[in-house]
């Protein structure tokens, strides 16, 4: 009786069964060994290099740097207010004077023979009005002559004041300390009123303006700290001639109708106001 053979699909199901034990006992025997399996070495990995910078917070404070020009505190132009002509120049130009200092000396003419007349002519009137007042007691004047007396009286002191005056005003003075800036006239040259002749400058106090664009106006408010420096780097230094910057305060910001005062060409930068962009 001939064997039937056995189709493909039993067979392949019986030798992946077969296979499938025989994986599952070496798997366990793996498994259970004492010793752990032999395994690569593991290579030593090289040390990391770091370079530690040591750095120190600081409060910030934004700034703005401006340029600007240094101007005097105080600037007086002088003017003739007697004409004539120049007879001394006391002060050369550039000088440092005190208040009261005589700047200029011009010829006085006839102006000392006048005040001479105007004094005498003020005592005879003063002698005729005393005269008028006995005789107005005693009812012996009329209130018109009176009032004509004491008019002249009253003109002569006029008179007298006026000479004086220019008298004085042939030796125009300083009205402050400061520095003859500029002396116009030379010797013999002749001076009308109201010509200037030279200027004075208080030099104590600077006032430094700058002006900031409009997209850093802002940041600038009234207080802020203003340091000042010359343009050559020369940090000024109150105390000094020209060595105080003045606005609110000294060192301060102020700010002015159509310009926002700051600092020196080359001065270091301005403080903005805290939360102030650029």
């Amino acid at each position: 009786m001939l064997l039937r053979r056995l189709p493909l699909s039993p067979l392949l199901a019986i030798a992946v069964t077969l296979a499938l034990v025989v994986w599952l006992a070496f798997g366990d025997l793996q498994r259970f060994q004492d010793a752990a399996p032999e395994g690569e070495a593991a290579q030593a990995e090289p040390a990391a290099r770091v370079e530690v910078v040591t750095q120190k917070a600081e409060a910030y404070s934004p700034r703005l740097v401006l340029q600007g020009q240094l101007a005097a505190d105080r600037e007086l132009t002088l003017r003739a207010r007697q004409a004539g002509r120049v007879e001394a120049l006391p002060v050369a130009a550039g000088s440092r004077v005190e208040a009261g200092t005589v700047l200029l000396a011009l010829t006085q003419d006839e102006l000392p023979a006048r005040l001479e007349q105007a004094e005498a002519e003020l005592a005879l009137a003063r002698a005729e009005l005393a005269g008028a007042d006995n005789l107005r007691r005693r009812q012996l004047i009329s209130n018109t002559d009176y009032l004509r007396l004491q008019s002249g009286a009253s003109r002569a002191v006029a008179e007298l004041a006026s000479l004086r005056r220019q008298l004085g005003d042939t030796r125009p003075t300083a009205p402050f300390d400061g520095v003859l800036d500029r002396l116009d006239p030379e010797l013999g040259e002749l001076i009308q009123v109201g010509e200037t002749w030279g200027m004075l400058v208080d030099d104590t106090n600077l006032v430094a303006r700058a002006s900031a664009p409009q997209r850093d106006a802002p940041g600038l408010e009234p207080g802020l700290p203003r340091p000042t420096r010359r343009g050559r780097g020369a940090h000024l230094r109150r105390g000094s001639p020209g060595g105080q910057s003045r606005a609110a305060a000294p060192g301060r910001c102020q700010r002015h109708p159509g310009h926002h005062p700051a600092r020196t060409a080359g001065a270091p930068p301005l403080p903005r106001a805290a939360g102030a962009g650029r």
